[in-house]
C-alpha cells in the first residue's frame, strides 16, 4: 500500500501545489469524507470531473496530528480507497 512519493514542506508550498490543479474549473469538484487510518485522522478526497454524474474516490490522505496542528500527510491513491472500508464513489 505504497503513498504518494510527492514531497513537500511548509503550508505555502502545499497550497501552491494543490492550487496548481486542483482549483481550476477543469478540474472538477471534490468532497471530502472524514475517516480514520491506525487511529489517526483521514480525509478520503472524491472527485467529480465536469463531465461526470457522481463524485469518484480520488484519494485518502492520512494525518499526523502533533500539538493540534498537522505535522504530516501521507497520501494513497484512489484504488487503495476499499483497503479503508470506503465506497469507490458518493452521489
Amino acid at each position: 500500500m505504497p503513498p504518494q512519493p510527492t514531497w513537500y514542506a511548509g503550508r505555502d508550498a502545499i497550497v501552491a501545489a494543490v492550487s496548481a490543479a486542483a482549483f481550476t474549473p477543469d478540474f472538477g469538484r471534490l468532497r471530502l469524507l472524514p475517516t480514520r487510518a491506525n487511529r489517526q485522522p483521514a480525509a478520503a478526497f472524491y472527485l467529480r470531473r465536469p463531465d461526470d454524474a457522481e463524485f469518484r474516490a480520488f484519494a485518502v490522505d492520512v494525518l499526523r496530528v502533533e500539538a493540534g496542528r498537522v505535522a504530516e500527510i501521507t497520501a494513497f491513491e484512489e484504488r487503495l480507497v476499499a483497503a479503508f472500508g470506503l465506497p469507490a464513489t458518493l452521489r
